[in-house]
C-alpha cells in the first residue's frame, strides 16, 4: 500500500509540475525524481544551456572554442572544444584554483590580504585558448549592465581581451518574478567576431 500511495503521489506531483508556471529550477533546486518522468530540460538551467548551445552551433565554425562558467549541455550540443573556467576539463586551470584556495587559507591564517594573481592567471589561461564564444551566467542590473553570477565571470569581463567580444544572445535560466528574486537569471553568449 505504501508503494502504491507513493507512486500515485509522485504521479500527481509530476502532473502538477508539468502544468505549473513555476517550472524554473536550478539543477540542485529541481527535485531529482522529476527527471524520471521525461527527458525535457525546458524551464531548467540546462534548458537555457541547450538554447545557448544551439545558437552557437548554428553559427560556429568547426575549430571554434567556447569558454563557459557552467558547462551544462553546451559541450555536448555544440560539439566544440569547451574550456570550463572552473577547471573541470583543464588541469592547468584546476591547479590554479587549488593553489588559489590554498593561498586564501594561508593569507587568512596569517592575517594578510589575499593575493589575486591567480584570477589573472586563470583568465589568461582561458583567453590563451583563443575562444570565439564565451557563455556567462548572471543577471542584468538596474542600469542594464550585465552582472556575472560568479567572480570569475567578472574577472573575464574586466580582462582587456574581453573588449573584443560582443553580446549576441540571451537565454533566460529562470524567471525572477516566479522565484521572488526580482530579476531574471540569464545565460549570455558573447562572440569575438571573425577577422576578415
Amino acid at each position: 500500500i505504501t508503494i502504491a500511495v507513493a507512486g500515485v503521489s509522485a504521479w500527481q506531483q509530476q502532473g502538477a509540475l508539468e502544468r505549473s508556471d513555476r517550472r524554473y529550477w536550478l539543477e540542485h533546486e529541481r527535485p531529482g525524481w522529476t527527471y524520471l518522468f521525461g527527458e525535457s530540460v525546458e524551464g531548467t538551467w540546462l534548458g537555457a544551456h541547450a538554447v545557448s548551445a544551439r545558437y552557437i552551433r548554428e553559427r560556429a565554425s568547426p575549430g571554434d572554442v567556447v569558454a563557459v562558467t557552467e558547462a551544462g549541455l553546451i559541450p555536448f550540443v555544440t560539439n566544440l572544444e569547451t574550456v570550463d573556467v572552473l577547471g573541470l576539463n583543464d588541469r592547468a586551470i584546476a591547479n590554479l584554483w587549488q593553489s588559489a584556495a590554498r593561498d586564501e587559507r594561508v593569507s587568512k591564517q596569517e592575517g594578510l590580504p589575499s593575493l589575486r594573481q591567480w584570477s589573472y592567471d586563470i583568465t589568461q589561461r582561458v583567453f590563451g585558448r583563443s575562444p570565439r564564444w564565451i557563455v556567462l551566467d548572471g543577471h542584468f542590473g538596474d542600469g542594464g549592465s550585465f552582472v556575472p553570477r560568479l567572480g570569475i565571470g567578472g574577472w573575464m569581463i574586466d580582462d582587456m581581451a574581453f573588449a573584443e567580444f560582443r553580446e549576441v544572445f540571451r537565454a533566460r535560466v529562470y524567471d525572477g518574478s516566479v522565484t521572488g528574486l526580482g530579476r531574471d537569471r540569464v545565460n549570455v553568449v558573447f562572440e569575438r567576431p571573425l577577422t576578415p
